[in-house]
């Protein structure tokens, strides 16, 4: 994980030029795709106060798969936080990264799984391309982990997924 995180670091500072005035001063984002459990669906809003810096909060929510007979269940999550984004935009691509920090509730499975929440941060890395002034249109990489909570620290859930981006 370190090594993609280097190797996109420097891919986006050789490819992309940050130029701000882009990208619109407000954007929505809808992320949709398949987890380990399922169906994986997202949200998030994001405020651009610097032409290429942004808040914003998001909400994100994972299915969770029942065990059948002879076959494991697949846990489930929500997710939701604060996050501030970094956009680099060239032409009509726009490669972001999103850190943030989320309060992440796991929905266990099994008879007697008890469902547990903890607080950690999270990474998103996406890149999209405009297909007209207003909408874009591409891929998100979320990655996240929980640091404060008992039995469930370490990395949690990563996902990638198709998104598309709606700025007003």
């Amino acid at each position: 994980m370190k090594t993609l995180l280097l190797a996109l670091s420097i891919f986006s500072a050789a490819a992309f030029a940050q130029s701000g005035g882009q990208g619109k001063a407000q954007n929505l984002l809808v992320d949709v795709g398949f987890a380990q459990g399922g169906f994986k669906f997202g949200g998030a809003y994001d405020y651009i106060y610097n032409g290429s810096q942004g808040i914003g909060g998001q909400f994100h929510y994972y299915t969770k798969k029942e065990p059948a007979t002879g076959t494991a269940g697949k846990t489930g999550f929500m997710i939701a936080g604060a996050h501030t984004s970094y956009h680099f935009y060239k032409g009509d691509w726009d490669f972001s990264l999103a850190p943030s920090f989320n309060i992440v509730n796991i929905d266990n499975v099994g008879t007697n799984a008890e469902d547990k929440t903890g607080f950690g941060p999270g990474l998103s890395i996406g890149l999209t391309q405009a297909i007209n002034d207003r909408v874009a249109i591409g891929f998100a990489l979320n990655n996240y982990w929980v640091w404060f909570g008992e039995e469930i620290r370490g990395h949690q859930i990563d996902d990638l997924n198709f998104r598309v981006k709606v700025g007003f």
